[in-house]
């Protein structure tokens, strides 16, 4: 079995972990490793895409959320499989598919005989997304922590940079069209999402799924200043009732159009992109994944 380990030294917890990761691998009765370094943003992707010609039987993403994003773009629609040791800040794909907190020996002994199994992979315009989009708050969040504050501060700096972003809240009116149906709202935030996995290891709704082919459209509803109502949200957030507020609306879709007279900062699994207007497809089973045994 051929193992390709993609590591990013930059990720949240990864400088601790990577001195003796070739020893590591080892012990654990992975000898097939071709490890390489992603160094700038892109390089997980070109690596993954690299690996997948060479016919590498497992990917391994050392890293964070972050990593994953960029190997995905890769391994979709490919009968490659993905696995991880996270050592990001928030690791919501390893929650999502059930990976433990335990030590990457331990780990990476569970890797060795996980089952293949294919996930959903959500679409935005020409890239792929495994957890989530978000457009307005959410976005401006992530784009005020920069990495080498993430890396040092964690989670802390997001919550600061969210609190610091609440004041200056304003909702703006978007045109989105759900399946062929279009409306217009006044929103502050909306997310889509393919994972129930959300900031701070907390989820979004119980009906979330990356296994049901479907999407899902969570729109926050408000008045001018969207300060307040995404204050109470993110209280309930942190009790995993954020799905009992009235004042979010929540649908299943297969395709999401979003547009504005404005372009509205973005997000894609917790990093920032430039682009606008909306395109948001489902791509069913698109991904396989490694799943750790039960056992």
């Amino acid at each position: 079995m051929r193992w390709l380990v993609i590591v990013n030294p930059n990720a949240g917890h990864a400088r601790r972990s990577l001195r003796d990761l070739p020893a590591t691998l080892s012990q654990g009765g992975l000898t097939d490793v071709e490890i390489q370094t992603s160094s700038q943003p892109g390089d997980a992707t070109i690596l993954a895409r690299e690996g997948v010609r060479n016919g590498v039987d497992r990917v391994l993403v050392v890293g964070g959320d972050g990593t994953i994003h960029e190997v995905i773009q890769a391994l979709a629609g490919s009968s490659t499989p993905l696995g991880l040791l996270p050592c990001g800040t928030a690791n919501l794909l390893a929650k999502e598919l059930g990976y433990p907190s335990v030590p990457f020996a331990e780990l990476i002994h569970l890797l060795k005989t996980a089952e293949v199994r294919r996930m959903d992979l959500g679409r935005l315009n020409d890239r792929y997304f495994a957890l989530m989009t978000g457009i307005g708050f959410d976005a401006w969040v992530v784009a005020a922590v920069p990495p080498r504050l993430k890396r040092l501060a964690g989670r802390g700096a997001s919550v600061l940079a969210a609190i610091r972003h609440l004041i200056n809240t304003y909702s703006v009116t978007l045109e989105i069209d759900n399946d062929g149906i279009t409306r217009k709202m006044r929103t502050p935030q909306v997310i889509v999402a393919n994972s129930n996995h959300y900031a701070a290891n907390r989820t979004l709704h119980p009906d979330i799924s990356i296994w049901d082919g479907e999407l899902n459209l969570l729109v926050t509803h408000s008045g001018k200043w969207g300060g307040f109502t995404l204050l109470q949200q993110g209280i309930a957030l942190m009790l995993n009732r954020l799905y009992k507020r009235r004042n979010l609306q929540c649908e299943k879709a297969r395709r999401i159009s979003i547009a504005g007279d404005r372009p509205q900062p973005v997000q894609m699994d917790g990093e920032a992109v430039s682009t606008w207007p909306l395109e948001f497809s489902i791509e069913p089973a698109a991904l396989p994944v490694l799943i750790l045994s039960s056992d």
